[in-house]
């Protein structure tokens, strides 16, 4: 039989592989359940386990049967703090915990692809290594994984490739892009202080509202005059906090935002901005100010177009030209994918998983009712397969 005969008839345990994994969801870096299902399927295929010192997140490798070189497959395995409104009857198990992004359908599709691969490792010419990354909704994931060593173990990958669903596209296609193809994220907090006072007397006072919207209304400026229009940022302020009544100065209040940028270049002129133009504001309004960039953040995903270039011929070579959709632009979400190609070029490829007779596939990630197409699994199961055997002919 062909790869996509032999895929196709292995349909079914891709599709309950899904379903086991969409039933156990689990938080950044709580995978517990389904580290454990990844693991036992993985050895239950012959896959090598890395011994990796960390909690969640498995590391594996498929060890051809002759010397060459060795690619790495990615998937993320986390889930979100959402309720889920899907109507499937196969639901989240998990109360307020769901896999509304679509991490469920990445493992399966890995694990799926790993199968193949390990039945037919005699063909390949080298390895494919095999990264099931937990926390990646936190951008904490890709970094666990590469302090625990999973980048050095030998033999280390000297390509990746990753993917991610995309409800924009129909199933059977693929979206996919050269250079930047998401962008990086880095998360403000402003904290506006002063001595606070009466709501009828605030000639007496510096106010901090006051200064907190002109804060919010000049660092649109960071976006439209100091960054190059040509490179695509987004700067938006979510959460403004501060006051305890409608005639009291408060003492302070709390801006939180994210920083969005396709291009590094953009990132660091607008991280500078924001600190210079929320300081001089400031300043102007006599109020004290604290700029922090905190929590997890990463830069954006730069595909490497040796990389697209093989995924795309793959995609062709299995389902012709019309399945390979050149996106215009970049996403602007974040992926910690962007932390592994530090260590070697890569890229990720979008998945289509809309049906048309399910309106529901059509929604946006990150949404309670939000339904993935499941025939999309064989289709990107099939791609990897295809991929590795080219790459490792």
């Amino acid at each position: 039989m062909t790869l996509l005969q032999e895929l196709k008839s292995q349909e079914n345990l891709m599709i309950k592989t899904r379903r086991d994994l969409h039933r156990i969801a689990e938080l950044s870096m709580k995978e517990y359940k389904t580290t454990e299902y990844i693991k036992n399927a993985l050895i239950e295929m012959g896959a090598e386990i890395a011994d990796l010192d960390i909690e969640t997140g498995v590391c594996a490798l498929i060890r051809g049967g002759n010397p060459g070189p060795t690619i790495g497959f990615r998937a993320d395995i986390d889930a979100l703090p959402i309720m889920e409104e899907s109507g499937l009857e196969f639901c989240s198990e998990q109360e307020g915990v769901c896999h509304a992004c679509g991490h469920d359908m990445h493992a399966a599709i890995l694990l799926s692809a790993a199968r193949w691969l390990c039945s037919h490792k005699d063909e390949l010419s080298g390895n494919v290594r095999l990264f099931f990354q937990p926390g990646e909704e936190t951008l904490t994931g890709a970094n666990a994984m590469i302090d625990a060593g999973c980048m050095k173990i030998d033999p280390a990958p000297e390509a990746m490739l990753a993917f991610h669903t995309h409800p924009a596209y129909e199933t059977g296609t693929f979206g996919v892009i050269s250079g930047p193809a998401t962008q990086s994220c880095d998360n403000i907090r402003i904290t506006i202080k002063s001595m606070g006072g009466h709501g009828a007397y605030p000639h007496l006072c510096a106010d901090p509202v006051i200064a907190a919207a002109e804060v919010l209304v000049q660092l649109q400026t960071a976006i439209s005059r100091r960054n190059n229009s040509m490179m695509p940022a987004v700067l938006t302020f979510g959460s403004i906090h501060g006051g305890t009544a409608p005639n009291i100065i408060p003492r302070e209040v709390v801006l939180e935002g994210t920083l969005r940028a396709a291009y590094q270049q953009s990132r660091d002129v607008i991280k500078k901005a924001v600190k210079e133009i929320t300081e001089h504001v400031c300043a102007a309004m006599g109020t004290e100010v604290e700029v922090q960039f905190v929590g997890s953040s990463t830069a954006a995903v730069v595909n490497d177009n040796r990389i697209v270039a093989k995924a795309e011929n793959a995609i062709k070579t299995l389902f012709g030209e019309q399945a390979a959709i050149q996106m215009p632009f970049p996403t602007s979400g974040s992926e910690d994918f962007a932390n592994y190609l530090e260590h070697c070029p890569g890229a990720i490829i979008r998945v289509g998983t809309r049906s048309l007779s399910d309106p529901n596939t059509a929604l946006g990630l990150h949404t309670s009712k939000v339904r993935f197409d499941e025939q999309s699994i064989y289709y990107a199961a099939a791609l990897f397969c295809q991929f590795a055997l080219d790459y490792l002919k």
